[in-house]
């Protein structure tokens, strides 16, 4: 892995996914499509978070 970053989709703006490949050393647009849909987030519930 190139690096560690965090990408909120909130953050999708035009230009975003360009820098996003540059980023990552990706050939083509449609690489880091694939990268992105292939990500996992798992969703949290109540019982995942911690008790404080």
């Amino acid at each position: 892995m190139r690096g560690f970053f965090v990408l909120k989709v909130s953050d999708l703006k035009t230009g975003s996914l360009t820098k996003l490949q540059q980023v990552m050393g990706h050939s083509s647009l449609q690489v880091s499509l694939t990268y992105l849909r292939g990500l996992e987030v798992k969703q949290l519930d109540a019982e995942d978070m911690p008790v404080l």
